[in-house]
């Protein structure tokens, strides 16, 4: 049997196309390959059709060396090929691996190579709507581009949305509700949900192939409530086609997480939710992460939580306290992601519902989250949901750069808060468990450190969240209670990174 040779980049996504004959149905067509690599590993990877008598097999290689694969199928001539694939090691820098939580640090993010990742999140859920007819991704690379110069990497997005109930209709050029593309064939009314439209997906691929070559972790929210979906009937043989097409398309891309729905506490049948996440997670032969959107019931319940390797929040209200709250209960990462709407002046997405905060107190907000112990996400109403304007720059993203750097710059991942080391009104503080490094928040320029449980002498530097600019300085910290701590920036919020003087 001959054995056809490959070549790709350490986890770098490879189509092996299988040719078969023509079917009734070609999504009805089992398919699969068992890939074995250099140290050992095992994978079983399925298959999915692709276009015109054409199924692949798409793979990619989690260690560098030589990889062999096999096919089985319910068709004969795609069962029985095999092909050796080698596996190089990466160019790209921001090439590493699927995304975990950390076994060392059960709050926080690692890749499979070992890199640490702050999630830095972007609300763009219309992205793959973006560039639909065009030859290229001129716009899509243009708004990618400009978040990921910002530090952004970890993108939400759904699989797929209709429409908004605020704002129907096709009304500016960057209005993409509804889509010229729709995932299935037939019109929105009459869906034939057992054929796939092969143009919907291809164009998927070029959006998920320009997220993995800038390193951004593409979050799918597979279903959603509130956008005008006429979604398969659940649990139906076409929903199982619509689901493990998703899964087996994409798996080969280190940068997906799954998310059963944006919102989830619209269903109230749990049992369903567990069900597709079950059926996601034995599909996918590469482990991705799965987890819900704001559903604590689910997230929380004792015989569902296996299911949800991180928490997915929307809490707009007391932010700090709420992720206290929910560490307490599970000690796993949490990403906040919904707090706050940034809107642009005269915008045209016509607002959030009434909820509007300027641009420093949604960047202010961020920072009650991260001083938690979560991660934040940040919603700016021109590029979030059907209205993606890639012209739009949020005004946010210089104050979003600048925390990025300042954390990624320390070890982040072995500070935790400290709210009884602060009054809760004035800033909050995290430490590390020897209390030799500690970051401070000074929101308006001032916290209040309970002084006697801390060491004295501490030397470091404030940076202004806004501007960026960092000013050296040294705290002495005396008995007696409490002390104020003022920045050099006055009433500006700040942020304060010190190390214990010996």
């Amino acid at each position: 049997m001959e054995t056809s040779k490959n070549k790709t980049g350490l986890y770098d996504p490879l189509d092996i196309d299988l040719v078969g004959s023509q079917t009734v149905n070609p999504y009805q067509v089992d398919l699969k390959a068992v890939a074995k690599g250099p140290q050992g590993e095992a994978l079983e990877i399925p298959g999915f059709y692709k276009k015109e008598n054409v199924w692949c097999i798409r793979f990619s290689p989690i260690s560098v060396g030589e990889w062999s694969l096999v096919t089985e199928s319910s068709l004969p001539e795609l069962s029985g090929k095999t092909f050796s694939i080698e596996a190089v090691s990466p160019s790209n820098p921001n090439k590493h691996g699927v995304l975990m939580v950390d076994p060392n640090h059960p709050r926080h993010f690692v890749h499979h190579d070992g890199t640490p990742f702050f999630s830095l999140g972007y609300e763009v859920n219309w992205l793959w709507s973006v560039d639909q007819m065009s030859e290229n991704l001129y716009r899509t690379e243009r708004l990618l581009d400009d978040l990921a110069a910002h530090g952004f990497n970890h993108l939400f997005i759904n699989s797929y949305a209709h429409d908004t109930l605020w704002r129907g209709g096709n009304t500016t050029e960057f209005d993409y509700g509804p889509p010229l593309i729709l995932p299935w064939l037939g019109e929105h009314e009459a869906h034939d949900y057992s054929q796939l439209n092969e143009a919907y997906f291809a164009h998927f691929d070029r959006m998920m192939w320009a997220l993995h070559e800038r390193g951004m972790q593409a979050h799918i929210y597979m279903k959603v409530y509130n956008k005008l979906v006429n979604w398969p009937v659940r649990l139906s043989p076409e929903e199982d086609l619509y689901f493990d097409h998703f899964v087996a398309r994409y798996q080969a891309f280190p940068n997906v997480i799954w998310n059963f729905s944006k919102e989830s506490y619209y269903e109230p049948d749990k049992a369903y939710i567990a069900a597709r996440l079950r059926r996601m997670r034995d599909l996918d032969a590469y482990g991705h992460m799965t987890t819900i959107h704001d559903d604590k019931c689910f997230t929380y319940d004792p015989s569902t939580q296996s299911l949800i390797d991180f928490v997915t929040d929307q809490n707009h209200w007391d932010i700090y306290h709420s992720i206290l709250h929910q560490h307490s209960l599970r000690n796993i990462p949490i990403i906040n992601e919904e707090f706050g709407y940034e809107h642009p002046q005269g915008d045209i997405n016509g607002g959030a519902w009434g909820w509007d905060q300027e641009p420093l107190e949604v960047l202010e907000r961020a920072y009650e989250v991260v001083m938690a112990g979560g991660y934040p996400t940040h919603y700016y109403t021109d590029h979030a949901w059907d209205i993606v304007d890639w012209n739009a720059k949020s005004l946010c993203l210089p104050g979003y750069s600048f925390m990025k750097q300042f954390f990624t710059e320390i070890d982040w991942t072995s500070l935790v808060p400290q709210p009884l080391l602060v009054r809760q009104w004035a800033g909050r503080c995290l430490t590390d468990q020897n209390q030799s490094e500690m970051v401070l928040y000074a929101k308006k320029g001032m916290t209040n450190l309970i002084t006697d449980f801390l060491p004295k002498r501490w030397k470091g530097y404030w940076m202004n969240i806004w501007t960026g600019e960092r000013v050296e300085a040294e705290l002495v910290l005396v008995d007696g209670g409490s002390g104020d701590i003022k920045s050099p920036f006055e009433a500006e919020s700040s942020v304060g990174y010190f190390r214990r003087e010996v």
